[in-house]
């Protein structure tokens, strides 16, 4: 996975590790502290940098363990992303380094969050190149891809991974190699400042992400190819737009029942769950494709590169 990526109005760093003093835990407690950033988030608000750092310890890659891989029924280490996004400022006026009232995707602008984004027929956002002097940004989010685990939050059958695609390892041994078929199901999650609301930041970063893990496709090693999903709470309706405006199939709503968590400025113990879903296989994506979901029968379809983003929803 690429260290930096950069778009057309964003730069990303991957983020490792946050130390004290270090860079990334300022960011990321900044971020974690902030009210109205953290609304949608089951972990709350940060009170302490102890919050902020027990928060990304589920975020942060992990070593991965010794298992036999003969024995093997799944990934044998979490498989986490995590980047910061900052925001390429204008170096003689400290702004936003395109106009705050157009979005650029693709080398084109299309006007954010209008009729023009309806539908799945959104253009992928290509990765630019280093801009030739070190640009000034502004810290204003983070976008983060983590393999499903028992901290997840667990769904019924008919909203996850289909049984055809099952997502345990199969293996194949000859003398002469070893071959893996599998999926590997991880969640997508993203947050972001107030000052990076409306702005298309969210689309415009989930997207480099994904682009980013189809160069780095040995990360994901031994899977060929990732299902993705994507949480929603019904009362968060600008993430379900970004939903629609990203392509994201949405496979059904879950009430989640008796689970008291204080979100959004009080305490719920009913939660009405819109769940979205994609896969990503590197044949298709060399081939200029993604693969979707079929929104009436399940199954996977070839369609157009989109990404996708969603908030923070994961079991305590």
């Amino acid at each position: 996975m690429d260290s930096v990526v950069f778009t057309p109005r964003l730069k990303l760093t991957r983020v490792t590790t946050v130390e004290r003093g270090g860079a990334e835990l300022e960011w990321i407690h900044e971020l974690r502290s902030n009210e109205k950033a953290t609304w949608w988030s089951i972990q709350g608000r940060a009170k302490s940098l102890e919050d902020t750092e027990k928060a990304m310890q589920a975020y942060l890659a992990s070593a991965p363990t010794t298992t036999t891989p003969e024995k093997e029924e799944g990934p044998t280490r979490p498989y986490r992303v995590a980047y910061a996004v900052h925001k390429l400022l204008d170096e003689s006026t400290g702004s936003d380094s395109h106009s705050r009232d157009s979005v650029i995707t693709g080398g084109r602008e299309l006007e954010p969050q209008s009729t023009a984004n309806k539908g799945r027929d959104v253009e992928q956002t290509n990765i630019s190149t280093k801009p030739e002097t070190e640009p000034q940004t502004e810290f204003i989010g983070m976008v983060t891809l983590t393999s499903l685990d028992t901290s997840s939050l667990a769904l019924p059958e008919d909203l996850t991974l289909p049984k055809t695609h099952a997502s345990t390892t199969t293996t194949t041994t000859t003398k002469e190699t070893s071959t893996r078929d599998s999926i590997l199901p991880v969640e997508i999650a993203y947050m972001f400042l107030p000052t990076g609301w409306g702005k298309g930041y969210a689309t415009e970063s989930v997207k480099a992400v994904f682009e980013s893990c189809a160069k780095g496709r040995s990360f994901w090693t031994p899977f060929d190819s990732l299902y993705i999903r994507a949480i929603v709470n019904e009362l968060n309706p600008p993430s379900m737009r970004v939903m629609d405006k990203t392509g994201m199939v949405k496979t059904g709503v879950y009430e989640l029942i008796g689970r008291s968590v204080f979100l959004a400025g009080q305490w719920r113990d009913t939660h009405r769950l819109h769940i979205y879903a994609r896969y990503l296989t590197w044949t298709e994506w060399d081939r200029g494709n993604d693969i979707l979901l079929d929104h009436d029968h399940g199954h996977a379809m070839a369609g157009n590169l989109d990404p996708l983003s969603n908030v923070e929803c994961r079991r305590r």
